[in-house]
């Protein structure tokens, strides 16, 4: 069996099974491999960095012992993949996060591969996901200009919620730009769940914010029934859903692939 650096941009399940038994017998030191403790394995960066370089210097070991005796466990896993085992999101180390904080960002993760496998299956584009906190802080989500938001809460309020500032803790002082007001390569912003899910373009929701911040700085209502929020951790508006529809600020799927696809050149 070939062994390759983890990269975390595939759906490809032996990536995910490649780590976390190279984490069950080399990090964790475990004298067995339970593929049952996947569901509750964590993959941090430092996993992936130890696991690449051993994959540079990669010897006949347990690792590979293990996948050579394990054939009906592999294949268990194989067949449960993307339901009782799905891919992991990897968990950087470059700040604390709460146990909440992880959860959501799994289910985000989870949610981008949904999105990005659509696009290759029906438009035939590689949505580039950067993993990276390089990537992600200094570029964006994407090579394609994506914002992707998984919103369990639209269902439930009928609300769309756009964030324009963000802290990393409670305690911080000070907010700082994140979202729409984030200076990054996204053009667009997708959010919802599987079921169903919304497309805005970035300069068009930088256009509501600032005429709306504006009326909310005279006292005037908005006719779109924008609501500023600021919760723990972050600053947005809430926009209802039906009121984004009518007034045409949601476009299609194909709009949004089609302008790409023309910025690309393709």
């Amino acid at each position: 069996m070939d062994f390759k650096p983890f990269e975390n941009k595939t759906t490809d399940y032996i990536e995910y099974l490649q780590i976390f038994v190279f984490h069950e017998l080399k990090i964790a030191l475990r004298s067995k491999v339970d593929i049952e403790d996947y569901i509750h394995f964590e993959l941090k960066d430092t996993t992936v960095k130890s696991y690449n370089e051993w994959v540079i210097a990669i010897r006949d070991d347990d690792v590979k012992v293990w996948f050579n005796d394990n054939k009906d466990v592999i294949n268990y896993f194989k067949d449960n993949f993307n339901h009782k085992f799905q891919p992991k999101v990897c968990v950087w180390s470059d700040r604390n996060k709460t146990d909440y904080f992880k959860e959501k960002l799994q289910d985000a993760f989870i949610f981008e591969n949904y999105i990005a496998k659509w696009i290759s299956e029906n438009y035939n584009l590689d949505l580039g996901q950067y993993l990276t906190p390089e990537g992600q802080y200094d570029i964006g989500e994407n090579a394609l200009g994506i914002e992707i938001k998984n919103d369990t809460l639209i269902k439930k309020y009928g609300n769309i919620y756009i964030e324009y500032q963000e802290k990393s803790q409670t305690t911080n002082e000070n907010y700082v730009n994140s979202g729409i007001l984030k200076a990054d390569n996204c053009k667009y912003w997708l959010t919802g769940t599987p079921d169903q899910f919304f497309i805005f373009r970035k300069a068009r929701l930088l256009e509501i914010f600032n005429e709306e911040m504006a009326l909310n700085q005279k006292k005037q209502r908005s006719m779109r029934g924008i609501i500023f929020k600021q919760i723990d951790t972050s600053k947005g508006y809430v926009y209802p859903v039906k009121n984004a529809i009518a007034n045409g600020d949601t476009i299609p799927m194909d709009t949004m692939i089609k302008e790409i696809k023309k910025r690309l050149g393709l």
